[in-house]
Order: structure tokens, then C-alpha cells, then sequence
């Protein structure tokens, strides 16, 4: 993980705070490796450890989307969940960008409703990210849903209310399809 994220495996500077999390500071970069699996990355302003290829002055989204989903790809443990990009922000002359898992095309949430991952790239760089390290695998057990014609029903008690699966991630082994009301 260090390596890929061009920081020194070696070095002195990391310590652990009280609640587990492993903090590793390079020049003018900090990452910190959460005990759920979730890493921070922040950097100073003007570091370009992580640059985002650009055909003009400014990254356009696209060429940021690219270099986003790049890095994060890099980092993650292959499985059979897939990134897929959720939102892209203009932000002070740069970007937001949200990423969630997917299965098959079925969406994996996090139960606090947070992304898989948000990175900000600002001057032609990524300048800070936080993304939860995941690997999905199918397994053999089925899910467990209720009928279609249950779930329409208490949709259609709700005025606006839809009802989709999707799979939700809770903090535990294994993540598992749910109704979600949207």
C-alpha cells in the first residue's frame, strides 16, 4: 500500500494513535490507515505526488475522473466488485469526486452513507483522498429478499418512495442485498 502510494516502506515517520490508526507523514503528505480498512490521504498545497495527465492548462472532468478512478483502482484488492463513479463536483477550480462499489451492476452502499471513496484534485493534482479499502467475492448463499410484490406495496404507501436493491456494507465480513427505499 505505501508503495503504491509513493510513500517510503521504510520510514520512521509513523506512529499509532489511540484508536488504531496507523499515521505515516512524508515531507509535506499525511496517510493514515484506519483500522476499518479506510485510508486518508492529504498533501499540502503544490505537492504533485499524485498529477492528473492533462491536455491543456487545467484538467478537464474527464481527464480527472481518469486519474481518480487510476489511483484508486491501483490501491484496491481485486475481487469481484467494481468502482463506478458516483458524482463529480467543480470545486475552487478543481474537482470532487465520488466513487461507490458495484456487483454485477447492483450497487454496494456503506451503511453511514458515505462513498467508497471521495478524492479532491486542485492545481493539476489529487490532493487529498479518503477511500475504503474493499474486496468483495461472491459466495453461494443466496440473499434473501422480500417478493417484488411486498416491496411495491410498501412503496406505494409512501408518496415519491421507490424501492431498489442494492447490497449494503455494514463494517462486517460480508455484505448482503436489501430494499432500500430512495
Amino acid at each position: 500500500l505505501l508503495r503504491q502510494l509513493k510513500f517510503n516502506p521504510y520510514t520512521n515517520s509513523r506512529y499509532k494513535d489511540s484508536d488504531g490508526t496507523e499515521v505515516i507523514i512524508e515531507n509535506d503528505r499525511t496517510l493514515r490507515i484506519q483500522a476499518d480498512g479506510t485510508i486518508l490521504y492529504q498533501a499540502e498545497e503544490g505537492d504533485t505526488s499524485f498529477p492528473v495527465s492533462s491536455s491543456g492548462e487545467v484538467p478537464t472532468a474527464v481527464e480527472a475522473v481518469s486519474a481518480a478512478k487510476a489511483l484508486c483502482e491501483s490501491v484496491i484488492a481485486p475481487g469481484d466488485a467494481s468502482l463506478h463513479l458516483q458524482s463529480v463536483a467543480g470545486s475552487n477550480g478543481g474537482y470532487v469526486l465520488t466513487f461507490a462499489y458495484q456487483w454485477h451492476g447492483i450497487p454496494i452502499c456503506f451503511s453511514d452513507d458515505q462513498p467508497a471513496a471521495e478524492l479532491h484534485i486542485q492545481d493539476g493534482a489529487i490532493t487529498s483522498f479518503t477511500l475504503r479499502l474493499r474486496s468483495y467475492t461472491a459466495t453461494t448463499s443466496p440473499s434473501l429478499l422480500l417478493p417484488v410484490r411486498q416491496a411495491v406495496a410498501i412503496a406505494q404507501q409512501y408518496t415519491g418512495v421507490e424501492m431498489i436493491v442494492k447490497y449494503v456494507d455494514s463494517g462486517t465480513e460480508s455484505v448482503s442485498a436489501q430494499w432500500l427505499a430512495i
